[in-house]
């Protein structure tokens, strides 16, 4: 921003007139409204939006409570936009209503988010903000176009989480249908071609065990070998791993992947949590600490042996072997006694491959989020004085 002239960075052509500084406590009013309880069927002059209501959802096809998509995280609390009105907040003591006159109601929905705080609840955060000077552009053209732009900004964010959203609910169906349930030795989709009945084994008899090497936070480094710690079948989970970006110099008597292992966390929090597992793909990896790491054999597609010990019933039976209470944990004496079943490794492979392609476009929505959002971020910083 130069000195002698207030505005932002970036701006749409045609408009030079410089932004003026006002106060916060000027020109937003906020109005709050108690909580209560709306009596079924009990319709006044105004749809009522309460604590715990969707922001996307209406009361009725004709007057929506929120424009699609139009809420963010807002200090502790979810800011959304309402339609006829201006900002409201869904506070922990009711409903606040933000009112700013004279400004377009879009262009004030962002400004909100370019000065909202990091953490601070509601409460907090309007002592400070009242108390804050902001930058408007005098021309209302000016602020219609900035709230049009970052609109589309989010249409394209939500249509990438929609997207998302749908690609996770259809892989998860799939999952269900692909492997049999409990007690059955056929799924109930399966690929052209494939008729024969699944095979049950001890998963001891087509499997050796082994364990990981711990490594503590001290001994990562920014550069080195790569390392797979266990919290990353948490924080970063899929059927399949290929890269990470996690290293360390390695210790004596580290453990390398060959490529084809299949790992289960040995503790975390809940047995629901321990209760996943992932293929390493990848060849010379370290395999850190708690983690149980299974060696199949040939007959075994290592992604399949994961899929089947995250899904279905097989998952349920993993999670009710954890013992513990703060800390629950899974050992390899535990995992050789699943009954595991499984096709031919064509088979398998397919429905590997399959699942793998869902979670690859499901990899890349979440990262077009991640961008956008990043983007957007950017812009509410060059955009905005």
């Amino acid at each position: 921003m130069e000195k002698d002239k207030l505005e932002p960075k970036l701006r749409f052509p045609g408009f030079t007139e410089p932004w003026e500084q006002r106060e916060f406590e000027d020109i937003v009013k906020v109005k709050g409204f108690k909580n209560f309880v709306a009596e079924p069927g009990s319709f006044g002059k105004f749809p009522v939006i309460q604590q715990g209501d969707n922001p996307l959802a209406g009361w009725s096809d004709n007057e929506p409570i929120a424009d699609a998509n139009k809420y963010v995280l807002f200090g502790d609390h979810t800011l959304s936009l309402y339609k006829p009105n201006s900002p409201f907040l869904v506070t922990s003591d009711g409903i606040k209503i933000f009112f700013a006159n004279g400004l377009d109601r879009d262009f004030f929905y962002y400004l909100l988010q370019r000065y909202k705080p990091n953490s601070e609840g509601y409460k907090r955060h309007y002592s400070i903000l009242k108390k804050t000077s902001c930058y408007l552009p005098k021309n209302l053209l000016e602020q219609k176009q900035i709230g049009v732009f970052f609109d589309a900004i989010d249409l394209v964010i939500t249509l990438h989480q929609r997207k998302e959203e749908e690609l996770q609910k259809l892989k998860k169906g799939l999952l269900q249908k692909m492997f049999p349930k409990d007690g059955e030795s056929v799924p109930e989709v399966r690929f052209p071609n494939f008729t024969d009945s699944w095979e049950h084994r001890k998963l001891a008899t087509i499997a050796t065990f082994a364990k990981g090497r711990g490594y503590s936070k001290n001994d990562l480094t920014d550069r080195g070998t790569p390392l797979i710690l266990y919290g990353r079948l948490y924080t970063n989970y899929s059927s399949a791993i290929e890269t990470v970006d996690t290293y360390a110099k390695p210790l004596i008597g580290s453990v390398y992947s060959k490529g084809g292992e299949v790992i289960v966390p040995a503790s975390g929090e809940t047995a629901e949590d321990i209760a996943r597992a992932s293929a390493v793909i990848s060849k010379g990896f370290l395999l850190g600490g708690d983690l149980n790491i299974i060696n199949p054999n040939s007959e075994i597609d290592p992604v399949f042996l994961a899929l089947q010990l995250s899904n279905g019933y097989l998952k349920k039976e993993l999670a009710s072997k954890a013992q513990g209470k703060s800390v629950v944990h899974i050992h390899n004496s535990d995992l050789e006694n699943l009954q595991i079943i499984y096709p031919s490794l064509v088979e398998q492979m397919k429905v590997s491959t399959c699942i793998r392609v869902f979670e690859h476009l499901i990899t890349l929505h979440q990262r077009k989020t991640e961008e956008l959002k990043k983007l957007k971020k950017a812009l509410l910083q060059q955009m905005f004085v």
